[in-house]
């Protein structure tokens, strides 16, 4: 049953409520922690910038308790068979299943996504568990290759404990999709969650504790990359990193881990370009970039941020996307408006996105000749937790060299529009901008469908 804003924001009251007055805390050798150091810092919901409680920072004395009770459990963990590990994935999953509510309700509340997309994302949690669960009986499994001459066998082994530093915008199903196959394979965990969306981390520590883990197995640290993040690539007893984020985060952390030669599985990049050329169908363009920008509230990795349009349907198109953006949708949380004007609060937003990194002031961005803002409602109103519709175009026809630090990492509804030329520059000026997770081509040309990659 679909329920309404008031009714979610009454059971999400239920949920929080035994943090209001607690710290939340690590999650430790089985143990919940506060920080060596006593700090603390406020974390906020984006849905109405209210305070939802105190984090426990931790610094590199937190993450080297961490590491050290994830590499003591270690060989435990690994002579442990894997029908038993199996067992106790798929208890996992089955607790993710009860509390799937819970996580995606305090999820959507605490990162701001669509509700609806994150009940989604909390079953999907559980069959990561089951899928790699399936895996762990065979997960050591080596192979036996014979030839004529001689032998030749492989074999598997868990590499010890891991490091997982997973993002704000998705954050528990994408922790999972980290600490499952690091489980079933045998090695111990120690997840950073981003410090904008720790609560559901939280839930995850306490779900696999309740499933039987033993304890040390999986342990969680609170705090900020700078830190907590550095503290924990940095650290010798971890042996590989797992990491979704920005492009540039991933390149510090290899070098971050290049002295203890850890091993990394990145999901890096930005936002993802579109290109419109002459021949498509307007209509299906329109349609098509609108919602591969502005649904799920900008929050997710495949949303495309960049649209160059063959100039000789700029202006059309311009026209037609301005007057076609659509109003915050009446899911929860996104029909929740504050009624804050200024650019200092677009300035904190992108802030926020780019990891608290200031690239531009946007008073003298929007005072730029070159630089357009348009808003369908109010172009001098904006949102603090997020941008209202926003499109920035570029009249020269070039991107500025603050676009690519704009849209590496951006999870908010915000589009920029650049005139295109031929086909191979539109893809050379794209490129340039850096990694991307996928690219989008509209046209029809010959009778033939939308192509997306």
């Amino acid at each position: 049953m679909t329920k309404n804003l008031s009714e979610n924001l009454i059971e999400i009251e239920k949920y929080l409520d035994k943090y209001k007055n607690k710290t939340l805390s690590h999650f430790i050798g089985g143990k919940e922690v506060m920080s060596l150091s006593g700090n603390t810092f406020e974390n906020y919901s984006p849905v109405n910038n209210e305070k939802i409680g105190s984090i426990a920072s931790g610094a590199e004395e937190d993450i080297k308790l961490a590491c050290e009770t994830a590499k003591n459990v270690s060989d435990e963990w690994r002579k442990t068979s894997g029908k038993i590990k199996q067992k106790l994935l798929h208890k996992i999953a089955d607790e993710i299943e009860k509390r799937a509510r819970e996580i995606a309700i305090v999820e959507s509340y605490d990162s701001g996504q669509a509700i609806r997309f994150m009940s989604k994302a909390a079953i999907r949690s559980a069959a990561n568990f089951r899928f790699f669960a399936d895996m762990a009986p065979n997960a050591c499994d080596g192979k036996a290759l014979p030839a004529d001459e001689h032998l030749n066998y492989s074999i598997r082994q868990p590499i010890g404990p891991v490091g997982v530093i997973t993002p704000w915008n998705t954050p528990f199903m994408l922790s999972t999709w980290k600490i499952a196959p690091a489980l079933a394979s045998g090695c111990t965990v120690v997840h950073k969650p981003a410090e904008w969306s720790p609560y559901t981390a939280m839930i995850l520590a306490e779900i696999i504790k309740e499933a039987g883990l033993p304890d040390g197995v999986m342990n969680v640290v609170h705090g900020f990359g700078e830190t907590a993040g550095k503290s924990l690539t940095e650290n010798k007893n971890i042996k590989a990193i797992a990491f979704v984020g920005e492009s540039s985060t991933g390149s510090q952390i290899m070098k971050q881990g290049a002295d203890s030669l850890k091993r990394v599985h990145f999901e890096l990049g930005g936002k993802n370009p579109v290109i419109v050329f002459d021949d498509a169908d307007i209509e299906k363009a329109l349609d098509a970039t609108i919602f591969m920008i502005f649904s799920l509230n900008g929050e997710r990795c495949t949303s495309s941020s960049r649209l160059l349009i063959q100039e000789s349907i700029k202006d059309e198109f311009v026209k037609n996307l301005t007057e076609n953006i659509p109003e915050p949708p009446a899911y929860f949380p996104a029909n929740v408006k504050l009624n804050q004007e200024g650019y200092d609060d677009l300035n904190d937003v992108l802030k926020r996105s780019l990891n608290k990194i200031s690239v531009l002031n946007f008073k003298d961005l929007i005072s730029n000749k070159k630089i357009i803002v348009l808003d369908t409602r109010d172009s001098n109103q904006f949102v603090k937790s997020h941008i209202n519709k926003s499109i920035f175009i570029g009249l020269n026809g070039r991107f500025a060299p603050w676009v690519g630090e704009i849209l590496k990492d951006v999870n908010t509804p915000l589009i920029i529009v650049c005139n295109k030329g031929k086909e191979k520059e539109a893809i050379t000026r794209l490129s340039r901008i850096g990694f991307d997770n996928c690219l989008g081509f509209i046209s029809f040309e010959d009778d033939k469908d939308c192509l997306l990659y």
